[in-house]
């Protein structure tokens, strides 16, 4: 269970920078 927390965390993550980097590219 530890692990996959883990893994929805980092998935987040990845989710806000992508979102970052679309906003600041536009």
């Amino acid at each position: 269970k530890e692990i996959l927390e883990k893994i929805e965390k980092w998935l987040a993550a990845c989710e806000e920078e992508n979102w970052l980097d679309e906003k600041y590219n536009r």
